[in-house]
């Protein structure tokens, strides 16, 4: 298992033919991105930031602000391989969105994909975890675009959602995302969220089959369980820190309970890595808090809030010892460039 993120390298078929479509040199395009184009020995995972690479790289190169989600409509879900029988498998669509946030990292790592309902609204939230990967709009937009289009294949055509909220800034091309799905957009916010209504997630999956769906169910959430089995601990922890601060306390009781681990033998088996809980957990604030000064969707004092700090001299303090720089300068040094 590669210390690197990885999305299995199938999800870019789709992709790459609505890029040749639209004119690119999808060969030339992999290549700079340190990709094999066709080979038959192609290993069958991509590096994350790869991937997030080359979409980035697709829509700047078609001068198409919105490539990422034009690929998500058109996405076959059976380039998910057994993850998309399942998800057309399933008895309705609520099963197919648990099963795919329950097994998610057997298409994808490093990444959360989250469903809540609040109110009678389902919230279906995805992120990529590290904040250091970034730009990554056009990720998120081919994911919610996937996700939607999922949902509607349950709910019909003229499905709408109430909302969709991502975390990237706004750009020309959501406005053309917004009159097609006759709702709002926002932006800058802490998750890529689609936000519905939650009577739909009973709906019956048009391709429904429980006798196909019970066993690809055990056997992609087995595959996603190995995964992260074989992940470091020091790497599980960090994944939990990333995706849950600024949720309540996060602390090394509960983060060893999610593992199933006493706290002992928790920091025992950290301590064998060369790592401590406090030192991950304070790298993880910083690298947050870094990003989200760059990109000015908060101020200090929210950050300080947000990341469990007592007050925002002492974020202010923390942050300048670990970056040698204050929250202001990097601020104003990011806008400068």
């Amino acid at each position: 298992m590669p210390e690197n993120g990885y999305i299995v390298a199938t999800t870019l078929r789709g992709p790459l033919e609505a890029f040749r479509r639209m004119g690119g040199d999808a060969e030339t395009l992999v290549r700079h991105h340190g990709l094999a184009a066709g080979a038959r020995d192609a290993p069958p995972t991509v590096a994350l930031h790869r991937f997030v690479g080359v979409f980035q790289s697709a829509a700047a190169g078609v001068c198409d602000s919105t490539f990422g989600w034009r690929a998500g409509q058109a996405f076959d879900l059976s380039d998910l391989g057994e993850m998309g029988t399942a998800l057309e498998t399933a008895p309705t669509l609520g099963a197919a969105l648990a099963t795919f946030c329950r097994a998610f990292a057997a298409v994808q790592s490093d990444s959360v994909l989250r469903l809540h309902v609040s109110g009678g609204r389902a919230h279906l939230c995805y992120r990529i975890l590290d904040p250091n990967l970034w730009p990554r709009d056009q990720d998120a937009e081919f994911t919610m675009s996937i996700l939607s289009r999922l949902i509607a294949r349950a709910a019909g055509p003229g499905w709408r959602p109430i909302a969709l909220e991502f975390e990237h800034g706004a750009h020309a091309g959501l406005a053309d995302e917004s009159a097609a799905l006759h709702c709002r957009i926002g932006t800058g916010a802490e998750w890529n969220e689609l936000i519905f209504h939650e009577r739909v997630l009973d709906l019956p999956m048009p391709g429904r089959d429980v006798a196909v769906f019970r066993p690809l169910l055990d056997a992609i959430v087995g595959a996603a369980r190995a995964r992260e089995a074989g992940l470091t601990i020091s790497r599980r922890v960090r994944q939990i820190l990333l995706a849950d601060l600024g949720h309540g306390g996060v602390t090394e009781a509960r983060i060893a309970a999610q593992l199933g681990r006493s706290e002992r033998t928790l920091r025992r088996q950290l301590r064998a890595e060369g790592a401590v809980f406090s030192e991950l957990l304070a790298q993880c604030r910083i690298d947050l808090a870094r990003h989200w000064l760059s990109e000015g969707t908060l101020d200090a004092p929210d950050i300080a809030l947000r990341l469990g700090y007592s007050d925002p001299s002492a974020f202010r303090r923390a942050f300048r010892r670990r970056t040698g720089q204050t929250p202001a300068s990097l601020r104003a040094a990011t806008h400068r460039a």
